[in-house]
């Protein structure tokens, strides 16, 4: 979980480079935000929560146990880690607190069927009334906003990833048994989907959503 963005052109969410700044601001000691969640992970992910904790949570698999991830993987609205009700059996919140990570606030959408999840943290009180009302309103900006498109065919992924190594046109046509003309018609069609002004910027966004 450390992958962060890049220019907001890349992740398919126009606003968020617009909405980081605030986050920054009002969560000082770390967030989370990440757009439609499916089986293979999150199409967009930005963390700045410490690295050593990012690291930390990665390697003794905190995931699976981590209440304010469970509550949000099952429902939407709005909530601070101290109303979550669930227990904390692998022990998240106090390690959590080595890193000056002892508040917090997770608010969780379903838009188009999909799920999208902001989580933000205060290292000294917990979140006042109106920064829930602030920090909700601009993430259901952003998750309206979104234009995360998962709908890439196989035929566009290998073209793609042909694209990412360096290959050339004649190059993928002849590895993939097609036309060269059948490789541009590919491409164009990945990149009218992720929203791409050029080829390359659709391989960036396709990497960064995880697709290849």
């Amino acid at each position: 979980m450390t992958r962060a963005t890049g220019r907001h052109s890349e992740t398919g969410v126009p606003q968020i480079d617009s909405v980081l700044p605030l986050y920054r601001i009002m969560a000082p000691a770390g967030f989370i935000v990440a757009f439609n969640l499916t089986m293979r992970g999150p199409e967009y992910f930005h963390t700045e929560y410490p690295k050593e904790w990012q690291r930390e949570y990665e390697r003794k698999n905190y995931a699976w146990g981590d209440p304010i991830l469970l509550w949000a993987a099952v429902n939407t609205g709005d909530k601070r880690w101290s109303e979550v009700r669930l227990p904390d059996l692998v022990g998240v919140f106090k390690a959590a607190e080595r890193y000056n990570i002892r508040y917090g606030a997770t608010f969780s959408r379903k838009h188009g069927g999909k799920k999208s999840v902001l989580t933000v943290a205060h290292d000294t009180r917990e979140f006042t009334d109106e920064e829930m009302t602030i920090l909700a309103r601009s993430f259901d900006m952003l998750v309206v906003d979104a234009k995360i498109d998962g709908t890439l065919t196989e035929a566009e992924l290998d073209t793609l990833r042909c694209v990412q190594q360096g290959m050339e046109y004649p190059e993928i046509a002849a590895l993939l048994g097609i036309s060269v003309p059948t490789v541009k018609v590919r491409v164009e069609k990945a990149r009218t989907k992720l929203g791409a002004r050029n080829t390359a910027q659709a391989v960036a966004i396709a990497v960064r959503r995880n697709y290849i």
